[in-house]
């Protein structure tokens, strides 16, 4: 499990982006600064993202065998 989420910090995107507050009465509009984090999960992404990663064996779970 540590290894999952070191992979998903490593893979972190931080996005910045301002919006604008509308005005209330008398006061001036203000502009407010929002930082968005995601990591990218579609599946190309994804295969191609775990394709860099030099120890997949620890990010991949262990299947049962079923008798």
């Amino acid at each position: 499990m540590p290894a999952t989420w070191e992979w998903l910090s490593d893979h972190l995107i931080t996005e910045t982006r301002v919006e604008e507050v509308p005005a209330e009465g008398k006061k001036k509009p203000r502009k407010r600064k929002i930082k968005e984090q995601h990591v990218e999960m579609g599946v190309q992404a994804l295969r191609k993202a775990l394709e860099a990663t030099p120890d997949r064996e620890l990010l991949v779970k262990q299947r049962r065998r079923r008798c």
